[in-house]
């Protein structure tokens, strides 16, 4: 029976728990291994493909609407975060 390559990926992924610092509540993520073009060897080749695979991932945005929607989004929301809080409304549990 031939392997699928989706068994493949699910196998090659690594699960972690991470807990929350103010909750406390644990969330799981599975997350995929550094793939490269060959053996790594060295911690200096281990750290280049990582760098590359991060520079790769994270590019800056070049999309024109993106600033455009950002601001947009500042404006609408400026009004209520400068609004200043006031007293808590407390109600009776009775």
């Amino acid at each position: 029976m031939e392997e699928r390559p989706e068994d493949q990926d699910a196998r090659s992924r690594r699960t972690i728990a991470v807990a929350d610092d103010q909750t406390g509540v644990e969330s799981t993520y599975s997350i995929s291994p550094l793939v490269t073009p060959g053996e790594l060897r060295s911690q200096t080749e281990k750290a280049e493909a990582l760098a590359n695979n991060l520079e790769t991932q994270f590019q800056p945005v070049t999309d024109t609407w993106v600033p455009t929607f950002i601001e947009m989004v500042d404006v609408a929301l400026r009004p209520y975060l400068l609004t200043p809080a006031g007293e808590p409304e407390l109600t009776n549990p009775d």
